[in-house]
């Protein structure tokens, strides 16, 4: 058997092997069970004297504001990979050079190594050079600006991480950051 303490609040606060002895201290009840009954410290007891387990309590995600950069570093990396899709590594860091070549033919301003890059793409799509180089600049304006979105996005919740040591507000800024970034990206939440 087993005494079980329970407080004017209804919450266990003591369980103790044996019967009680005496009469339990003002706002006090004691409840006696059998030895196997399921209680514990935290537990409620209901008015027919079965007892509630407590929510589970769910450790912070961050421990601390440089966990919480890292993990929302690595988030604004996931978004950033749901707009780039399954474009390779290596053509990705093409990118820059396509741009300034696709930004000086349409200037006029190509060399022969520029439109050599931008010849090739168009023939390989079955399309026209001028047309090619078109795309890429309006993809390269808009990814500039999303890059420039989400750097502010950054910024901002890494101030208002480091403003903060409550592990419970770093999940709700980090969340929120991302969410944001999800949004201005136009990828699913």
């Amino acid at each position: 058997m087993k005494t079980v303490w329970v407080g004017d609040d209804s919450k266990v606060f003591q369980v103790s092997l044996g019967a009680p002895t005496g009469e339990p201290p003002t706002g006090i009840r004691w409840l006696v069970v059998e030895h196997g009954a399921k209680v514990g410290i935290g537990y409620t007891a209901d008015e027919n004297g079965a007892f509630i387990p407590p929510e589970p309590v769910r450790a912070p995600r961050y421990a601390d504001a440089t966990a919480a950069v890292s993990g929302l570093s690595a988030g604004i990396d996931l978004v950033l990979n749901q707009v780039t899709g399954s474009v390779p590594e290596a053509e990705r860091l093409s990118w820059g050079t396509k741009e300034q070549a696709a930004r000086a033919f349409m200037a006029g301003t190509a060399q022969p190594y520029d439109t050599s890059m931008l010849v090739a793409e168009a023939t390989a799509r079955g399309a026209q050079v001028a047309e090619v180089a078109g795309k890429i600049v309006a993809k390269a304006n808009a990814y500039r600006l999303l890059i420039s979105t989400a750097s502010g996005i950054r910024q901002a919740a890494e101030d208002a991480l480091t403003a903060t040591d409550d592990p419970a507000e770093y999940e709700k800024i980090v969340d929120a950051a991302l969410q944001k970034l999800r949004i201005a990206a136009g990828v699913p939440q």
